[in-house]
Order: structure tokens, then sequence, then C-alpha cells
């Protein structure tokens, strides 16, 4: 049994000394790991000052979140304190412990998260959450060899991951064998990422939620999204155009019949320029984003009962919303934000 610290000294109201019970440290290891996996990791080292009870403890939460934002100043003395940090955090956790939560936030984005990221992947993490402040300065890569050694993915280490959110990276050949890279994903979220392949696929039969926001194609306008993921419930698609035209085409490979919500935005830009191009029709995103290729009709989705729709093109005289409507009988949210009507 570990040894508690000294009970904290406080004044009474006639200002003599009184010994105080600290309740807190009381409290069960498995407990307080909790309480200080609710904070950023900076702050839960922090707490080891507080007495001897808290030295060790927060080697052993189970979440690991580093974030270069809570050391504030953007100078090179800075980011080597940071740096340190991130080296001291990472090398401290036992290497046994395998980790809730593994979350890594990045401004700067300097040499270092590749290493970071791999030591965070070693403890076999449920949830990542990766973001860089500039785009695609960091690398999403824990299937590709580093040498002298296997993958992360070859090791197993994202055998265990459920739950990924990526922001600003740049990822190659991840998307197309994420089934076998990561296999009980579940929720998956990339947002402002680079994706250097002309198709990039999102495989996966274990996945219930998926969101692509802004995605940025290394092959330009030719660029193709291919999604197969039978089981989704929730789909959001936040999709751009750009000065040639639509920049990134989405298909779907097999009906989504347990789609419950979706959410599909067509962003633009270069907002002056937007009425002089000849728009993709929200009912032709749908068809590729949800079921059909060639469909000449809204699909057939059965489960779907939230359906929003922003800065999207509804048709001559709401044409699309009709078969929208009459194809989801169980819709019970409809929501339409800065749509157009033809």
């Amino acid at each position: 049994m570990e040894t508690r610290g000294r009970d904290p000294i406080g004044m009474d109201s006639r200002g003599k000394h009184r010994r105080v019970h600290d309740r807190l440290s009381d409290l069960p290891d498995s407990l307080l790991h909790g309480i200080l996996s609710g904070l950023g990791s900076r702050q839960a080292v922090q707490t080891s000052a507080l007495s001897r009870r808290w030295r060790q403890l927060w080697r052993d939460v189970p979440c690991a979140d580093i974030d270069e934002r809570e050391f504030a100043a953007a100078d090179d003395e800075t980011w080597e304190r940071f740096e340190d940090f991130a080296d001291h955090m990472l090398t401290s956790i036992p290497r046994e412990t395998q980790l809730d939560a593994f979350r890594l936030h990045l401004v700067r984005c300097n040499a270092g998260s590749d290493r970071w990221i791999r030591r965070g992947l070693q403890h076999v993490p449920a949830s990542v959450d990766i973001r860089a402040a500039h785009n695609y300065a960091v690398a999403w890569q824990p299937h590709v060899r580093i040498s002298p050694g296997s993958s992360s993915c070859a090791a197993g280490f994202t055998r265990r991951l459920t739950r990924l959110r990526l922001v600003g990276v740049s990822m190659v050949g991840f998307l197309e064998h994420l089934h076998e890279y990561c296999p009980a994903l579940e929720d998956l979220h990339v947002e402002r990422c680079k994706m250097y392949t002309d198709t990039d696929v999102v495989a996966s039969p274990m996945l219930r939620r998926l969101a692509i926001v802004d995605p940025s194609f290394y092959a330009g306008n030719a660029a193709l999204l291919r999604i197969t993921a039978p089981g989704l419930a929730f789909i959001r698609l936040e999709m751009s155009y750009k000065e040639r035209g639509y920049h990134g085409n989405v298909t779907y490979s097999e009906p989504m019949a347990l789609l419950t919500e979706a959410s599909i935005r067509h962003m633009e830009k270069d907002h002056e320029q937007l009425n002089q191009r000849n728009i993709q029709s929200t009912e032709d995103l749908l068809h590729q984003a949800l079921l059909e290729e060639e469909s000449q009709e809204f699909p057939v989705l059965h489960n779907l009962k939230t359906l929003i729709l922003e800065e999207c093109d509804i048709g001559q005289n709401f044409e699309a919303l009709s078969s929208i409507i009459w194809n989801t009988i169980k819709l019970e949210k409809l929501g339409l934000h800065h749509c157009m009507v033809t």
C-alpha cells in the first residue's frame, strides 16, 4: 500500500494552524486516473507537485493528450520546451500500458511529429486524434514500415482503434486498406487532409460513422473517393468546388441499408464565381454519395431519419425534395441551409 502524503496545514477561524484532511488523495488510484484523464497531459504531469501521493499518478493515466497550444509563445525556446515535454511524456508511459485515448495537437509542426505518433501508437490506443494547424505538415503513415522494424499497423498497434480523427494531415494509401490496418474502427473523421492517390477508397465493414470534410486530392479534379462501408449509420460529406470544376467525385459501391443520418454540403471557396459554373445537382451528388452512380431517382433509404443539405442546388421547383421525401419513409428531420433553387 502506497504511503499517503501528509495532510496539508490550513488556518482556522481564530488564525491558528490546523491540519486539513486531504480527501481527494484518499480516492483510489483508478478514480484519480479518471480525473486526470480529463486534463491535458501537461496539467496531469503538474499534479505531481501536489504531494508524494500524486508524484507518479500521471504515468498510469490511460490518456495521453499532448497539445502544443499549452505552450503559448511561438519562439524556438518554447518549441524546444514543448519538444522535450512530448518526448518525456511518451517515454514515461509504462510499456505495458494500453491507452484509452492518444491526442496530439500541433501548431508549428516542426520535426518530431512522426516520432510522437509512432510512440503513441505503441500503446495500442482505442482512440486517436491527430490535428495539425498547418495543412499537410504532418504525415499520417502508420502503415509505412520504418526501418529497421515493421510498421505500426503490421505490429498490431492499431488493432484496438475504434475512433480515429485526422485534421490537416497528409496520407498515402491508408484509406484503401482501412479494414486491414484498423479492423475494429467504427468512427472515422477526416478533415482538411491531403490524399496523394488518384483513387482513395474508404473500405471497412465495421465502420459506423464517417465524416469527410474538405479533402484535398493530389490528382486535382480527376480524383475519385470510393466508399465501401455497408454498416454506416452516419455520413457527413463536405466537398468543395475548385477552379477546374468539382473537386473529388464520390461513389458508393454498396447500399447503405443502416444509414439513419446524412449531412451533405457543397463548399464554394470563391463565392463570386459560384453562379458562373454548372453546379452538379444535389440529386446527382446524393446518388454518388449514398447509393447509386447512375440512378435517375433518389436512392431508397428505409432507415434514414435525418438529412441536412447545405449550400446545395436542389433543382428546379424543388424537384429533388419530392424524390427525397418519397424514398425516405422514416425521415423525421430535413434541413436546407443556404440551398439554391434553379
